[in-house]
């Protein structure tokens, strides 16, 4: 794909548009609101952001391969997720089910979440309403939200479980606090259409603080708790990726013992049998030398970092997630801008090709498009946009079928993808993915400038300290080069 150089605004005091539009005069300051916005409390990170993404209903993309992606997504795939699919490990935890059955619902709702934050349909919010309804329904008294019965709780994938309910009930806290259609009717919602007390999207987070008060109850150093490296898979760095769920956590209540739990799970990496992330990233400069190289856990971690970064301004992380990346783009990317052969990471460019390599997992995809916009909006580095861009326009979208109802596993450059229908964690990410473009989209940076940083026909309208801002793209991008970008 050619590419286009990158249009910012960041630093612009006059500049000439296309489509005959005239010279202006743009002084901008900078930007106080903090991401993810409606979730992040005042004082919970020493670190901002260098680029903020624009709120969700600030942005569309009309029509353009974004665009008609993003619908497809939304209406052929999140609009028909079968509910009882989702929920069914949950609310019969006595049946045999698959062991990570239960990640499902909280990537259905993370995906529908930001779906609906930018498209407003309320079919989808209707249909987020009755899955946490349901899901909150199955608790238990102390707080346990997995699938699992008691005798087999916190084996195999029950942590990495609890993670994916964590992101999805905070996402939907996050679209209900932000969504003035939807508040009035936010409330307790039964299947049945009873109405309960108290607003739907308080008692998820309520939910989301039973499950970090179990969490940091069950694992720890003390002589009663478990070892959370031993509770899971991959060398401990499944159960390990809660982070990212338990620093958001910290971030929407400010509960210092969740931020604790945070840098217990971060300084338990280098525990016995544990996956000794950073140490081995320090000492070897490579992911391959990572625990057991798996690519999709252990870059789940590397978000999860990140976001102990934006809290702590411990810089040893940001340093460490900058050697991850440079070891993967360097050595283990595809010219599609995604990676692993049968899930790892392979030896430094070894890139096998074809079907039978098991190239490039849809998971791994999408938590590659998310370390990139995490450094992205934590550094304001062109490089880490390009990545993304790069990965978005190739990869992730030759991994989702056009009609968007189905995905593909894994997506081998030359034969013939396998899409396919079943309910599998890549079915359940590749529409995260989706759903995360609009945000990536447009951003503020911290010196009050607009940054744009994908093309497709549309409009972002937001608010900077000088005013109001409109920008209207017209465009075919990437189909051909011309791009009008009118201010």
């Amino acid at each position: 794909m050619k590419r286009t150089p990158r249009f910012s605004l960041a630093r612009t005091l006059g500049l000439t548009l296309l489509a005959g539009t005239a010279a202006l005069a743009l002084t901008f300051s900078a930007r106080a609101q903090q991401n993810p916005f409606g979730l992040a409390l005042p004082n919970t990170a020493k670190v901002r952001d260098q680029f903020t993404p624009l709120l969700p209903e600030e942005t569309t993309l009309k029509g353009g391969m974004l665009g008609e992606r993003l619908d497809a997504s939304e209406q052929r795939r999140l609009l028909r997720v079968d509910e009882d699919d989702l929920l069914d490990a949950f609310e019969r935890r006595d049946q045999p089910h698959q062991d990570w059955q239960g990640e499902h619902v909280g990537k259905f709702l993370h995906a529908a979440a930001q779906m609906a934050a930018y498209s407003k349909d309320p079919a989808l919010k209707t249909k987020m309403v009755r899955v946490v309804a349901r899901l909150l329904k199955t608790q238990e008294p102390d707080g346990y939200l997995g699938t699992y019965p008691p005798e087999k709780r916190w084996t195999s994938w029950d942590v990495w479980v609890h993670k994916y309910d964590l992101l999805g009930l905070l996402a939907y806290y996050q679209f209900a606090q932000n969504d003035r259609q939807l508040a009035p009717n936010d409330r307790s919602e039964t299947p049945d259409g009873k109405t309960g007390d108290g607003k739907l999207s308080q008692n998820a987070l309520r939910a989301c603080r039973r499950i970090g008060d179990l969490l940091v109850r069950t694992f720890g150093d003390g002589g009663s708790q478990r070892d959370l490296n031993l509770s899971g898979a991959h060398v401990g760095m499944a159960p390990d990726s809660v982070l990212e769920a338990v620093a958001l956590l910290y971030r929407a209540t400010g509960d210092a013992r969740y931020r604790k739990f945070g840098e217990y799970v971060i300084s338990h990496y280098d525990a016995p049998r544990g996956p000794a992330i950073l140490a081995s990233l320090e000492q070897y400069k490579s992911v391959r030398r990572v625990a057991n190289a798996k690519a999709y856990e252990m870059t789940s971690n590397f978000n999860g970092i990140l976001e102990m970064y934006r809290i702590t301004g411990n810089k040893r992380f940001l340093d460490d997630m900058e050697i991850a990346w440079n070891d993967i783009v360097k050595n283990r990317l595809y010219l599609t801008g995604s990676g692993s052969s049968f899930e790892v990471w392979q030896d430094d460019n070894h890139l096998p090709n074809g079907a039978r390599a098991n190239l490039c997992e849809t998971c791994v995809t999408v938590s590659w498009e998310q370390m990139n916009l995490e450094l992205l909006r934590l550094t304001g580095e062109a490089k880490y946009a390009e990545q993304a861009e790069r990965s978005i326009y190739n990869h992730l979208l030759g991994a989702q079928k056009p009609t968007g109802d189905d995905w593909a596993y894994y997506t081998p450059l030359e034969g013939h993808k396998p899409y396919d229908s079943a309910t599998t964690c890549c079915h359940s990410s590749g529409p995260r993915g989706i759903a995360l473009i609009p945000s990536f989209a447009y951003m503020t940076s911290q010196d009050g400038g607009l940054v744009v940083n994908l093309y497709n026909a549309g409009i972002a309208a937001t608010r900077l300290p000088s005013g109001r801002l409109i920008v209207a793209q017209a465009t075919n991008y990437p189909r051909d080069g011309k791009i009008a970008l009118m201010l």
